[in-house]
């Protein structure tokens, strides 16, 4: 299970001015590093206007982020404890809006669902 940890995270080295873009790099078991790019967008349905939605992984050719790619980091739960400290970062400068963090597909649903519930008590002071 995925161990959040806002104290050991990743620094980026890649902030945007408006905090909705952040790279940082991960190393992989195989000794290669991989930039990690975290995207904050507004979610595109309307009814959903103040909800904005947290996307991460490395780059496709086409320069999107490939949400999909099966990754083998040395340390996922820095990984995640960075990619969520970069979303509360975010919050914290916009304190109006929420983000949703949704698999690519039901698998990875599953996988923040689970990491969530298994963090719960140490995110609740950042998460609701």
């Amino acid at each position: 299970m995925i161990k959040i940890n806002l104290e050991d995270t990743y620094s980026p080295f890649y902030i945007s001015e408006d905090l909705k873009t952040f790279i940082f790099q991960s190393e992989l078991k195989d000794g290669t590093l991989v930039d990690i790019h975290v995207s904050i967008f507004q979610h595109p349905d309307d009814l959903l206007s103040n909800v904005y939605n947290l996307g991460f992984g490395p780059l496709t050719a086409n320069s999107r982020i490939d949400d999909k790619i099966k990754l083998k980091h040395i340390d996922v739960n820095k990984v995640f404890s960075t990619v969520l400290l970069l979303g509360i970062t975010f919050l914290h400068k916009n304190k109006c809006l929420s983000i949703g963090i949704d698999g690519s597909d039901d698998i990875r649903a599953y996988l923040y669902h689970r990491m969530f519930r298994y963090n719960i008590v140490h995110l609740s002071d950042f998460y609701q």
